[in-house]
């Protein structure tokens, strides 16, 4: 990668910590292309070069998390099997509460509003890996695919809850008792 092209990276990161933490201040609605601009320190014309909208700003943050995922994942190693499926898993939801329940409310009303491809597709990383270590531990009563989604929706719908009730509870501890519920009945123990 050259300069030119790490500089466009380094921006691009910049406008969306920014507009982040804008979110988070603010809210979505209430936050102007403008607004973003200026925290970023460029002009409005330089967001809209990296984003087509406030919305395309939310999308990037999938990406985002997928790469960090990816780099936490290579660097943890963990071991085939349920270790491997609950460091992924763990990590989405400290993710989550690391970004707090205002800004997971706009990522899901983002996601409720816009058909978003990249959200569900199979390719993602975490969709990817949680699949890859269901079929390492074994022959089961599902197919793997079935239960990837099963778990994904199970968090998705744990995440779904602790926002809407504005992170009142611990999430971490619910989704771990919820995936010992889940990795016991399909029997994902190795």
């Amino acid at each position: 990668m050259n300069q030119r092209e790490k500089q466009k990276l380094e921006t691009k990161k910049r406008i969306y910590e920014c507009a982040y933490k804008l979110f988070d201040e603010q809210s979505f609605d209430a936050v102007k292309v403008a607004d973003i601009a200026k925290e970023a320190g460029i002009s409005v014309g330089g967001v809209y070069y990296h984003f087509a909208s406030k919305d395309d700003i939310i999308d990037y943050g999938y990406l985002a998390f997928d790469e960090k995922l990816q780099e936490h994942y290579h660097k943890v190693k963990p071991n085939d099997g349920k270790d491997a499926i609950l460091c992924l898993v763990r990590y989405q939801v400290q993710s989550v509460i690391d970004m707090g329940p205002h800004l997971t409310s706009i990522t899901f009303k983002n996601q409720m509003e816009k058909k978003n491809e990249y959200l569900y597709s199979k390719k993602r990383f975490l969709y990817k890996m949680l699949l890859e270590q269901i079929e390492a531990v074994g022959p089961l009563g599902k197919t793997p695919d079935v239960i990837t989604d099963q778990i994904l929706r199970i968090v998705r719908g744990s995440i779904y809850d602790w926002a809407a009730r504005k992170g009142s509870y611990d999430l971490m501890a619910a989704v771990n008792d919820e995936m010992d519920m889940i990795c016991s009945y399909h029997q994902l123990q190795k």
